[in-house]
């Protein structure tokens, strides 16, 4: 009997699961799959607001330059990859500094400026006209005045206006016939809101800071909570951040490991079933012992992409993640079929690609 209590007491208090492989959590540099022109079937006629995207949260962490600060390093990929994997959404912070805006995650720059991130989209939407970027802007570590913001914005602007949507219909509400090949500002600098849209109009749930790890359930009732305002909403524009950090490090909160390895183990909570049963009911159990059963935490990647699915989720909004794999990027584009068959509409036909090419620009 000594001994049972004894295997019993070191299965309970076992930190780290074994490998836990999911590509909805996506922590290396290359991409797995190739959707650069998966936008290509959505009818023309649709809004933005019945759109569902992938995004990432600080964009531009990706690539090896960041490799091992787990603290600042929010993606894997860069954003080239990221747009070819799917990603339509991009989050980018901007510090004013004098003549140029080098980009940054707080105090990390980031070593590139915004004329990369400008160079990168561009040659993306020539190469897949039929696509469409939608960036969020903010002022980042910096103080800047809107005017001040607006002078420097508008010498980016000038070099780089062929690939702006101009929102001559003066609407915060656009359809995507209007989009195609175009890169879409979503600004959080007010005197910046005339070259896009305003993000401060978007309804967001972006609850980042987690204490613990014990808070990562609250931060994913509050995700649950926005997918379901979003997908009981009409004419209204979503974003929901997945993201996390504080008193977590952002790879835990999007996969729940126990290191940033794409196959790394989950955490433990510490608790078991059947005693805690009614307790993080949406976070896996496992590593069973008789009639007791661990239970694991569970990252927002992977419980999004079950989310969508399971419920059949078909608006989404703009989902920020970070370390999206390929999984929960096509949950999310599969929100947009859904939402076509409850709205009668059928994919775009595919010969009107044809009459988008290089030479529209």
């Amino acid at each position: 009997m000594k001994i049972v209590k004894l295997i019993l007491c070191a299965f309970m208090f076992h930190s780290v699961a074994f490998a836990h492989y999911d590509t909805a959590y996506w922590n290396e540099y290359a991409a797995t799959q190739n959707r650069s022109d998966w936008m290509d079937w959505l009818p023309d006629e649709m809004l933005l607001s019945d759109l569902s995207l992938p995004g990432t949260h600080d964009t531009m962490t990706g690539g090896v330059k960041l490799k091992g600060n787990d603290i600042a390093r929010t993606q894997a990929m860069d954003l080239r990859e990221q747009l070819i994997s799917g990603i339509r959404v991009i989050d980018i912070r901007a510090k004013y500094h004098g003549n140029s805006f080098p980009i940054h995650h707080g105090i990390v720059y980031l070593g590139v400026d915004f004329e990369d991130v400008l160079r990168i989209v561009r040659d993306f939407l020539r190469q897949n006209p039929t696509e469409s970027v939608f960036m969020r802007f903010k002022q980042e570590n910096s103080s800047a005045s809107d005017y001040e913001m607006e002078e420097l914005f508008k010498k980016y602007y000038e070099r780089y206006k062929d690939i702006f949507w101009v929102n001559t219909h003066k609407t915060q509400n656009p359809k995507v016939g209007d989009l195609r090949g175009k890169l879409v500002l979503l600004s959080d600098v007010l005197s910046l809101n005339k070259y896009g849209l305003s993000y401060r109009n978007i309804n967001k749930q972006d609850d980042y800071h987690l204490n613990t790890n014990w808070d990562l359930y609250a931060k994913w009732d509050k995700i649950k909570a926005q997918f379901n305002r979003s997908n009981n909403s009409s004419g209204t524009t979503y974003m929901n951040y997945l993201s996390g950090s504080g008193g977590s490090f952002p790879y835990f909160v999007a996969s729940g490991h126990s290191s940033p390895g794409t196959g790394a183990g989950r955490l433990v909570t510490g608790l078991t079933e059947p005693g805690w049963k009614g307790v993080y009911p949406d976070f896996p159990r496992g590593a069973w012992f008789g009639v007791i059963a661990t239970i694991y935490f569970e990252g927002t990647n992977t419980l999004t992409a079950d989310y969508l699915k399971k419920h059949k989720i078909a608006l989404a909004g703009m989902v920020m993640a970070d370390f999206p794999g390929e999984r929960l990027i096509n949950s999310i584009i599969d929100c947009n079929l859904t939402k076509m068959q409850q709205k009668g509409l059928k994919k775009r036909d595919n010969k009107a690609k044809a009459t988008l090419t290089r030479e529209s620009y």
